[in-house]
């Protein structure tokens, strides 16, 4: 059908149980694969969707494990004095794919070449870091086997923690402002005693 509506973007919200293997169980315990529901708006299934953003905001459990979890606690001034903050194991990681779950790479070291290439070039001017993978995706989609790469960027919480000059750390509010997880990097290559938590 033509784009009547002038649909410009696609997002879809799962709430509802999940299992292992990114599967969302339904209502008559049937699991139906989250993967699957996410490939049929690809390129070469929904060709008039092919250059619009797609956004999957999925809530489901993924599997049995229970986290350990672990108290943040917030230097500075206190906001939350009745409420005890607590953090998932796996908070703090960037985790940065050459390739979507399931597909196989070309050439295994691509990637690595084109983030040395572009990170290199622009950290020391505060490029943010979402602007390199912009760059490293774009990088690698003029090379060669550069069709076999979607680069996928997973985050969680991170707090940075950076050593003064002092040798005092400062608060995670005045971190939060300065050095963002979009300019940590920069930041990060000019100080030797930075510590990232």
């Amino acid at each position: 059908h033509e784009n009547i509506k002038k649909y410009d973007g696609l997002i879809v919200i799962i709430c509802g149980h999940g299992e292992d293997g990114n599967m969302l169980v339904s209502s008559d315990g049937s699991c139906l694969s989250i993967n699957e529901m996410r490939t049929t708006f690809n390129c070469n299934k929904m060709d008039s969707f092919k250059y619009f953003p797609k956004i999957f905001i999925v809530d489901v459990c993924r599997g049995e494990s229970i986290p350990t979890a672990h108290k943040i606690i917030m230097r500075g001034k206190n906001t939350t004095k009745d409420m005890p903050l607590y953090g998932h194991n796996d908070d703090g990681f960037l985790t940065i794919w050459s390739t979507t779950q399931g597909h196989q790479a070309a050439d295994i070291s691509l990637l690595s070449n084109c983030m040395t290439k572009v990170i290199k070039s622009k950290y020391k001017s505060g490029y943010p870091l979402k602007k390199m993978l912009d760059n490293i995706r774009q990088d690698i989609r003029e090379r060669k086997h550069g069709e076999w790469y979607c680069v996928e960027k997973n985050l969680h919480k991170i707090f940075f923690f950076f050593l003064s000059k002092k040798d005092e750390r400062r608060t995670a509010i005045e971190c939060a402002k300065i050095n963002t997880i979009q300019n940590c990097l920069p930041f990060v290559a000019k100080n030797k005693k930075a510590i990232i938590k």
